[in-house]
């Protein structure tokens, strides 16, 4: 495994910023899907899960909660509750280091593979995978189950 000691966690924030703004751009070069904040959960938790199976460390230090309809981070769901599930309005420009370039790569990487799917989408691939499903409605999410399923689902 990696050397876990150099590994940077990130306020949740950090990360939020760095979805938004890189949706932003898609939406004004590809017109990619509007970043909802049920989308933007789904996209937390797979950035989660690819940090755990890839990085040893968890990328943000929220816990992801299991709800009944998918995958919360609750200081997230709060802040943005207020769109529903409506397009989460962003205009600034991306803060270039913020994130380590390692770091950055794997969220690109992530992105690549799960951000061409809707919210809807997302909600329905999530729900078929052991570390979501098998956590109990109102708990956290095991994180070493989210590496686990990651790494055997999505990495081998």
């Amino acid at each position: 495994m990696e050397d876990t000691k150099q590994k940077k966690i990130y306020p949740v924030d950090t990360i939020i910023d760095w979805f938004l703004a890189s949706n932003r751009l898609l939406i004004e070069d590809e017109g990619a899907e509007q970043m909802t904040p049920p989308r933007l959960m789904s996209l937390l938790y797979y950035a989660q899960a690819a940090s755990m199976a890839v990085r040893g460390v968890p990328m943000y230090d929220e816990p992801v909660m299991a709800w009944k309809f998918g995958p919360v981070v609750e200081k997230v769901y709060d802040k943005y509750k207020k769109y529903g599930s409506g397009s989460i309005p962003y205009d600034k420009a991306p803060e270039p280091d913020a994130i380590a370039p390692d770091d950055r790569s794997l969220l690109e990487e992530m992105y690549i593979n799960f951000g061409i799917y809707s919210a809807w989408g997302l909600r329905t691939l999530i729900r078929t995978e052991t570390a979501w499903k098998d956590t109990p409605a109102g708990e956290e999410v095991p994180r070493e189950m989210m590496r686990e399923y990651f790494t055997r689902n999505y990495l081998s």
